[in-house]
């Protein structure tokens, strides 16, 4: 089945979007799930997801992975976001340096 992404927006559109109100998931190497700087199991990812989304009009999540992360891991993030409430993924862009 195919998986909708949003590509990151260029500089200039991201200097318009509210950072307070964006929602990040990242995947980081060590193999922990952590939203807005909060870690999470990945058993209580999707509580947590829908926590934060349901009374949020704007269903968009962002997600980071980590430089070494696996794709089956990404997937498996992207599909507990979904079954969350989480509507459109913006997936931001990987730097070599793991930031």
């Amino acid at each position: 089945t195919a998986v909708p992404i949003q590509i990151p927006p260029t500089d200039t559109e991201a200097k318009n979007v509210d950072q307070s109100t964006q929602i990040v998931l990242e995947l980081r190497d060590d193999g922990t799930y952590w939203i807005n700087g909060t870690q999470y199991a990945l058993a209580n990812l999707g509580t947590a997801i829908k926590t934060i989304f349901d009374p949020r009009p704007v269903k968009l999540l962002f997600l980071k992975p980590g430089l070494n992360r696996l794709y089956k891991d990404v997937i498996a993030a992207v599909d507990v976001a979904r079954g969350s409430g989480v509507e459109v993924i913006g997936v931001t862009p990987i730097e070599a340096n793991g930031s």
